[in-house]
């Protein structure tokens, strides 16, 4: 009887002990993938700014080129062409 209360005792104190690890590991774990997360937003919302100023610049642009357009279409029906 005592040694059977004795391996359970054992057995008890390797769960908790392995459990202790288990739970270490993974906080460990969510810690990292949390950092990785804060990672991972700060450069989507650097992404989405720069995407954001691309889209004004390619606007501008546009525009540019549709004055430009415009300019010659003028020139040319002004030379009669």
């Amino acid at each position: 009887m005592i040694p059977m209360l004795v391996f359970s005792g054992v057995v008890l104190v390797a769960a908790l002990f392995i459990n202790r690890m288990i739970s270490g590991w993974h906080n460990q774990s969510l810690k990292a993938m949390k950092r990785e997360e804060i990672a991972l937003r700060g450069r989507l919302d650097k992404v989405g700014k720069d995407q954001k100023k691309d889209l004004v610049k390619l606007r501008r642009l546009r525009n540019q080129v549709l004055t430009y357009e415009r300019m010659v279409d003028d020139k040319a029906m002004e030379n009669g062409e």
